[in-house]
């Protein structure tokens, strides 16, 4: 799918306005991940690249709002080019007064906006233009006068997010509508998550998430993309590398010196609990216990799980804790240690349901799973449910399960106990045997690092730390032996 969605190289000229590689990286991440109607306000190299994924997949369309009349045949050429047409459609959309608008801004003709799809579940908002004195509140309108078109679940993502006229709609947004937004300084966007647009129920988490699963192609397609990018002339990065040793003095290639730099993705109950630096968790735990192991201190960021591999093969993290399968597609970007869990699906449904397992996700039945998991490919592959739907946080899921949006969940078991413990009023009604092992994951260069990890592993299991968080997060349960004695396979079969 990579290589077809390349072949062409890429599609338009990269300029200072086109979004952000990362973000990018994020926009494909969700098409990958279900999302089949966008709707962009502005157009550009985003449009053709999100078109051809959608081709690849076989399923979807986008279209974008453009007003100025040249980017609008240029883009149009560009779908033509490659004949994208029954994936993408470039709408074109003069500016004018506006009721929503701000004043002295301007907003989208509504004979443009009538021609958007009737229902989308990716809004992305890169336009109008806000960077003018006086401007910069022109995007406000976008979510008010599209909230009608969102389909629950819809992403709605907000470029330039860091600047300040898009501060001000973003705090409008989230008081207007309850909405509550992710700021991704490192992608220069804002992503959060419509469970009920027509009825702006309240605030929820949203994240990324949507590379916890098999979808790995996206960390391959940025490489190859920022390549091609920079070859047409964008500046690069530079990435920085770092010779930090343990206080014993051995060289594990760490950012800093003395620290053990982990990414995480949080929430994700019981595994990740709170925000850095006052975050808890299982998979907190044992890596807090691995950095003591190595005579190192453990310092948290929280990412998008949709950037985390990436990040952590490129440097950006010396290690990534995320409650994270082991996977073959997963180790073509990064290394992961050896096993320090097992974990298993479940389904989650409403106390007073009438599925008892899941035989009974037939056609009528909408299942709720986050984004690129194991469990949306479960749902997807094993099951005969008439709509999976995603989610852009596993806890974002269980909401929808609660408001009456999903009939059903697949997600991590512990976290559907948790959440029972915590909320109640749903159960689940079958454990899906996955036999999972998670990992920590590494860069894949960085060996003396992962040898370390693994040593300082088999440690706290021999000494009984394992055992005892086991029992502390997990009911009193005890972990098994493919935790206790398990090795990363997938690394030892390359």
């Amino acid at each position: 799918m990579l290589d077809r969605i390349l072949a062409a190289g890429p599609p338009l000229e990269f300029s200072q306005w086109t979004l952000d590689p990362a973000a990018l990286e994020s926009l494909l991440g969700w098409v990958a991940a279900g999302r089949e109607s966008v709707l962009e306000c502005g157009s550009g190299l985003s449009t053709v690249l999100i078109a051809r994924a959608l081709r690849e997949r076989g399923a979807g369309r986008v279209s974008a709002l453009e007003h100025d009349p040249r980017v609008a045949v240029e883009v149009r050429a560009a779908i033509e080019r490659e004949d994208l047409g029954a994936w993408a459609a470039v709408i074109e959309a003069p500016l004018g007064p506006n009721p929503l608008a701000q004043p002295g801004c301007e907003w989208y003709a509504q004979a443009a906006v009538e021609q958007a799809p009737p229902e989308v579940d990716l809004l992305l908002v890169d336009g109008p233009p806000a960077w003018e004195a006086g401007l910069e509140r022109s995007r406000y309108p976008a979510l008010p006068a599209l909230a009608g078109r969102l389909a629950p679940g819809a992403l709605v993502v907000l470029d330039d997010a860091t600047r300040a006229g898009e501060a001000w709609v973003l705090e409008r947004w989230e008081r207007e509508h309850g909405i509550r937004f992710e700021l991704r300084p490192g992608e220069r966007i804002a992503v959060g998550c419509m469970f009920s647009p027509r009825e702006a129920r309240g605030a929820i988490e949203t994240g990324e998430g949507v590379m916890r699963g098999t979808r790995l192609w996206l960390v391959g397609l940025m490489v190859v993309l920022a390549s091609a990018l920079f070859a047409a002339g964008c500046g690069d990065d530079e990435e920085e590398s770092g010779d930090g040793t343990t206080a014993s003095g051995e060289d594990l290639g760490l950012i800093s010196e003395g620290t053990l730099t982990v990414g995480t993705d949080t929430p994700f109950e019981p595994f990740e609990i709170g925000q850095p630096p006052n975050i808890s968790g299982y998979d907190i735990d044992v890596m807090n216990a691995i950095a003591e192991e190595l005579g190192l201190e453990a310092e948290y960021t929280d990412t998008g799980f949709g950037t985390i591999f990436r990040d952590t093969a490129n440097g950006q993290f010396d290690t990534a804790a995320a409650a994270s399968t082991i996977t073959k597609g997963r180790e073509n970007a990064v290394d992961f240690t050896d096993p320090y869990y097992e974990a298993q699906q479940a389904l989650l449904v409403p106390e007073d349901s009438d599925i008892a397992s899941v035989d009974d996700l037939s056609a009528d039945v909408i299942v709720g799973a986050q984004d690129g998991t194991t469990g949306e490919t479960y749902a997807n592959e094993e099951t005969e449910a008439g709509d999976v739907r995603g989610f852009p946080e596993g806890p974002n899921a269980i909401s929808a399960l609660v408001t009456g949006q999903v009939d059903a969940v697949i997600i991590d078991q512990p976290v559907a106990a948790l959440a029972i413990e915590k909320q109640g009023g749903f159960e689940i009604i079958e454990e899906i045997q996955t036999d999972e092992l998670y990992g920590f994951a590494i860069a894949p260069d960085n060996d003396a690092l992962r040898e370390a990890m693994n040593e300082a592993l088999a440690t706290i299991k021999e000494d009984g730390t394992i055992e005892e968080l086991y029992a502390e997060y997990f009911a009193g349960a005890a972990p098994p032996e493919s935790v206790l004695t398990g090795t990363n396979e997938l690394l030892t079969d390359d």
